[in-house]
């Protein structure tokens, strides 16, 4: 078999299961710095439909998010710091002026329109080497990670349903099992 440790891996496999509409996401760190870390992205949240989209947001430290407002009606964007309970920003989103925000703190982040109560989203911020939003039964992929010893956390809208621990990523395709 090959190596992952001469090329890259992908890594899959199933996470916890989504609580109240919201899915796990899986963050990969490495142990010892194998690999250059990525450039800062843009990340997109819309606002159509009375609706945040993406509903949960994976996005490293240091990555812009834009958020826009897709519609005709006025919404507004409050985003609040989970752990502290303060509020990072709140401002208005009219259709087709984007808002965008650099997120540098690692935490998570939630997301509101106060015209709109309805209306919520979620953004986790991580300085993960890689990271990804499993889908509602809880799969996931990661692509193109280099082989070494990675960190992986999981985090769940449950507390109880977070988890971490250590893989070692040598074979061309690793498999986790990350819901005990």
């Amino acid at each position: 078999m090959i190596s992952a440790l001469a090329g890259t891996a992908v890594v899959s496999g199933l996470a916890p299961a989504a609580v109240g509409g919201f899915a796990s996401v899986v963050m990969l760190t490495p142990v010892n710095a194998q690999a250059e870390d990525p450039a800062a992205r843009r990340r997109f949240v819309g606002q159509f439909g009375y609706a945040f989209t993406p509903a949960l947001l994976a996005s490293r430290s240091g990555d812009e998010v834009e958020f826009s407002n897709d519609e005709e009606v006025i919404h507004n964007v409050h985003v609040v710091d989970r752990a502290t309970g303060e509020t990072v920003f709140n401002v208005t989103t009219l259709q087709g002026i984007p808002y965008a925000h650099t997120f540098d703190e690692a935490g998570v982040y939630d997301v509101s329109c106060n015209v709109h109560p309805q209306m919520s989203a979620i953004v986790v911020v991580d300085a993960a080497r890689f990271m990804t939003v499993a889908d509602q039964e809880g799969r996931f992929s990661l692509k193109n990670v280099p082989g070494g010893t990675y960190t992986v956390r999981v985090w769940n809208p449950d507390p109880t349903r977070r988890s971490e621990r250590r893989v070692e990523v040598v074979e061309p395709e690793i498999r986790l099992e990350l819901t005990s």
